[in-house]
């Protein structure tokens, strides 16, 4: 099981991890009243299409809707890590 914890970008340092039975969490401290921008790909080593065909989507809607992003700190390194989930197509970190 991999849990991720959606986090805003702050200079207050993390707490401890705490460990569970299967995956690890800490608390954070985020900073600013949060909210997202929308940036662009471009320049930013972005490059996942996901584009489920009408068939697929006629066939089992769900699942198909079901593929999305997560963000967390996946390999603990202080930043932000994407996983780009995928239908008929590679889900990438």
């Amino acid at each position: 099981m991999v849990a991720l914890l959606v986090v805003a970008c702050a200079e207050t340092p993390p707490g401890p991890w705490v460990e569970e039975d299967g995956y690890r969490w800490r608390e954070v401290f985020p900073e600013g009243e949060g909210g997202f921008e929308s940036v662009g790909a471009e320049g930013r080593g972005i490059d996942f299409v996901y584009d489920g065909s009408e068939d697929d989507r006629y066939a089992n809607r769900i699942r198909v809707e079901g593929a999305g992003v997560a963000i967390g700190d996946v390999d603990a390194d202080g930043l932000a890590d994407l996983f780009f989930a995928g239908f008929g197509v590679d889900s990438r970190l």
